[in-house]
């Protein structure tokens, strides 16, 4: 399955990818209610990102009809999706599109991950 997924990420074109990555973040910062979002993902992303930040921040105001910040955090290892955390790093939505295994995280105590679904 990882390496199917693999696969298929990367065949999409950066275009199919930037719009997925923006219908995952609305959802995660949707869901979570949040002003400012803090997206991590891998360097890939990070890097897509990084350079439509403008049309990112919009295209996500718009699906969600409010504005939001957005910033972006270390690239971590992962195959692909983004991970949104809030400003302080206590919640964290996990979202990699067409196989998603959503969770919500809540740090206790910032020093590490309590898994909570709701």
């Amino acid at each position: 399955m990882i390496t199917e997924l693999r696969e298929r990420l990367s065949q999409l074109s950066d275009e199919d990818y930037f719009s997925m990555l923006v219908d995952l973040t609305s959802e995660a910062v949707d869901e979570l209610g949040m002003p400012r979002a803090y997206v991590r993902s891998n360097e890939r992303t990070i890097e897509l990102l990084k350079g439509k930040k403008g049309e990112f921040e919009s295209a996500v105001a718009e699906r969600i009809g409010r504005t939001v910040g957005i910033d972006f955090g270390e690239p971590v290892n992962t195959i692909g999706g983004v991970i949104v955390e809030s400003e302080d790093g206590k919640v964290r939505e996990r979202s990699q599109g067409p196989y998603r295994q959503g969770s919500i995280r809540v740090r206790s105590d910032g020093s590490g991950d309590d898994n909570r679904n709701p």
